[in-house]
C-alpha cells in the first residue's frame, strides 16, 4: 500500500508565504509609491495622462478603481468623501486636486509604518491589499491600501456566519456534519501549531521561544497531543529500533523505554531511568520540579513488563497506603499540617492505585507505555505557595493572627 505525501511543515509555511508574497505585490508597489511621492496620487502608467486634469465620473472610475465600477460608483465616492462635482453639459466632473486629497487622507493612519516598534512599513508587509481588493462584491481602489485586520480575518474563519456573513468554508461548500458552518477561533491555529510542534518532538524550549512566552509551563495550556498518540508513537518508534537492533531482548533484561541510541529518532531531547520507568524530561530546559515526585508528574512513563519498575510501583504503592493512613490519624488528632500531607499522599496513593490497575488489567500487552492522565504539572514552588496560602488562612479563622499582632505590639 502506497501511503500519501503529507507536506511537511516547512512546505506548508513556504507555500502560504508564496502566496501571500503574489496577493500583497500590487498593494506594496502602491504603498511604495507613496512613500516615495507622499503628496501625490498613485496611478498607473496607462493613466498617467489623467494627472492634474479634472475628472468626468468615467475617468473618476478608472482612477479610484481596479476594474470598472457600477455606474453610480464614481459619483457615490465623491458624495461620501466631500468631494465637489461641478455639471458641464452632460456630464459631472471633480476635480483633480480634489480627488487626490481625499484619497491621501484614506491612506492608513501612521502611513508609512505599519508597526512603527518593530520598524515594519506596509511596503514590506506581506498581510496589506488594496482596500475591498479581497471582497467579493465591492471593487478594489486602485491607491488606496489597507492591512488586513482581526475582523476580517474572523469573519473569513465563520465568526459572523450568524450574522449572513458567508466565511471561505461556506463558499468552498465545506460544513459541518450536522449541516451547521464551520467556525474556527484565530486563537486555536496557535493551539493546533503548537501541538504538532508537541508531536512531532520540538523541544519546550524552543517551542516557548517560537511561541513568545518567557516560561516553557506555559506550554502545557496548548499542548493537546492525548497520552494515546503519545504512547502510538513511543510504541512505533520502539519497535521499528527492535527491528534494527541484533540485540534481542530476554526476559530477564529489564525493558527499556528505547535504547540510548536510538533517542533522536524517537524525537526526544534526553531520557532517564526512574525507580517507576522513565523521565523524559529535558534538564537543558530546566531543572525538574519534583524532585523525587514522579509519580505526581506528567513526564513518567511505565513499561508495562518491566519487573523492577513494576516492583517499585507495587512496593510505593503499599508503603503510600501506609502513610496515608499515618497522616489521617494525625490530621484527627488535630495535629498541625496534616491535612497537607493526607491531600498529598491521597493524591498518590489515587495514582499508584490507577497505574497498578492498568498493570494488573490482563487486556494491556506487555511492553506497552503507561502515562497517567489528568496530571497537572506542579512545582515545589507552586507547592510552597499554596501551602503558605493555606496557613494564611487557617491561622486567619482561628484569629491567632490577630492575636500574634497585639502581642507583637505590646512588646514594643
Amino acid at each position: 500500500m502506497v501511503k500519501p505525501v503529507v507536506p511537511s511543515m516547512s512546505s506548508v509555511v513556504q507555500e502560504a508565504i508564496r502566496r501571500l508574497d503574489i496577493a500583497s505585490r500590487e498593494a506594496r508597489a502602491v504603498a511604495l509609491w507613496y512613500e516615495e511621492n507622499p503628496t501625490s496620487i498613485f496611478l498607473p502608467s496607462h493613466l498617467e495622462h489623467l494627472r492634474g486634469k479634472d475628472l468626468s465620473m468615467a475617468e473618476l472610475g478608472e482612477v479610484l478603481f481596479v476594474e470598472t465600477p457600477p455606474r453610480t460608483g464614481p459619483r457615490q465616492w465623491c458624495v461620501d468623501n466631500n468631494v465637489l462635482t461641478e455639471i458641464r453639459g452632460k456630464k459631472l466632473f471633480a476635480k483633480f486636486s480634489d480627488v487626490e486629497a481625499a484619497v491621501l487622507k484614506a491612506l492608513p493612519e501612521g502611513f508609512p509604518w505599519l508597526d512603527v516598534d518593530r520598524g515594519l512599513r506596509f511596503s514590506q508587509a506581506l498581510c496589506i491589499t488594496r482596500r475591498n481588493e479581497l471582497h467579493k462584491v465591492k471593487g478594489a481602489f486602485r491607491g488606496i491600501i489597507e492591512a488586513l485586520n482581526q475582523g476580517f480575518i474572523s469573519t473569513g474563519l465563520g465568526n459572523r456566519s450568524k450574522h449572513g456573513f458567508k466565511s471561505v468554508f461556506e463558499n468552498l461548500g465545506f460544513f459541518e456534519a450536522d449541516g451547521s458552518p464551520v467556525v474556527i477561533r484565530t486563537h486555536q491555529f496557535r493551539h493546533y501549531l503548537n501541538t504538532l510542534a508537541q508531536a512531532g518532538g520540538m523541544s519546550e524550549l524552543d517551542i516557548a521561544k517560537w511561541s513568545g512566552r518567557k516560561d516553557i509551563r506555559q506550554n502545557a495550556v496548548y499542548n493537546h497531543v492525548s497520552d494515546r498518540d503519545v504512547q502510538a508513537r513511543l510504541s512505533e518508534i520502539r519497535e521499528d529500533a527492535k527491528k534494527q537492533s541484533s540485540t534481542e531482548l530476554t526476559p530477564q533484561v529489564r525493558i527499556s523505554l528505547v535504547p540510548r541510541e536510538k533517542f533522536k529518532e524517537m524525537g526526544i531531547q534526553a531520557a532517564h531511568t526512574t525507580d517507576f520507568g522513565m523521565c523524559v524530561h529535558d534538564f537543558v530546559m530546566s531543572p525538574c520540579s519534583l524532585h523525587q515526585d514522579c509519580i505526581n508528574c506528567n513526564e513518567q512513563i511505565c513499561i508495562k513488563g518491566d519487573k523492577f519498575g513494576e516492583a517499585n510501583t507495587r512496593a510505593k504503592h503499599e508503603e503510600t497506603a501506609y502513610l496515608l493512613s499515618e497522616a489521617r490519624a494525625a490530621e484527627n488528632e488535630q495535629i498541625y499540617g496534616a491535612s497537607r500531607w493526607v491531600q498529598h499522599q491521597q493524591l498518590t496513593y489515587d495514582r499508584l492505585s490507577e497505574l497498578v490497575a492498568i498493570l494488573d488489567d490482563p487486556k494491556v500487552p506487555k511492553g506497552a507505555l503507561i502515562r497517567l492522565t489528568h496530571i497537572k504539572p506542579a512545582s515545589r514552588l507552586q507547592h510552597a505557595v499554596e501551602a503558605r496560602k493555606a496557613i494564611e488562612s487557617r491561622v486567619k479563622e482561628q484569629g491567632l493572627l490577630q492575636w500574634t499582632v497585639e502581642e507583637s505590639k505590646s512588646n514594643i
